[in-house]
């Protein structure tokens, strides 16, 4: 499978390694994976751009509190434009209120660390299974 991750740009440029890390281990069993990193200054058409030239199957967003209204708007611009992508997010604000799946057009949540949640949810879309259960 293909995976998207959108790290959305704060103030402070820095690598987001747990996102490095999740490409690292789908990487190792055999998926591809981009990062994206959306800046302040980008227009939306930048990303909807990357999103349409490489086709993923899925996107993964990890948002803190404070940037979760970004990543909602963000993961609704991509809804709109690409309805069949699967969009999942991880990082301390699904873990510390996992409510805020109803608040956003996101297909599942990673709760606490996801490096071995994200591979087993990527195998599991991959196919065809049951992905409601992973722990």
């Amino acid at each position: 499978m293909k995976i998207f991750f959108i790290y959305l740009y704060v103030k402070i440029p820095q690598f987001p390694i747990g996102m490095g890390f999740i490409s690292s281990m789908l990487k190792m069993v055999g998926h591809e994976s981009r990062l994206f990193a959306l800046e302040s200054q980008q227009t939306p058409e930048t990303l909807l751009s990357s999103i349409r030239m490489w086709s993923p199957d899925v996107i993964g967003f990890s948002s803190t509190s404070s940037m979760f209204e970004q990543m909602k708007s963000v993961a609704s611009l991509i809804r709109q434009q690409f309805k069949d992508i699967f969009q999942v997010c991880g990082g301390i604000h699904t873990t510390l209120v996992p409510v805020c799946i109803e608040e956003a057009p996101l297909n599942a949540i990673c709760r606490g660390e996801g490096e071995y949640a994200f591979v087993e949810l990527i195998e599991r879309l991959s196919k065809g299974l049951d992905y409601t259960n992973i722990k």
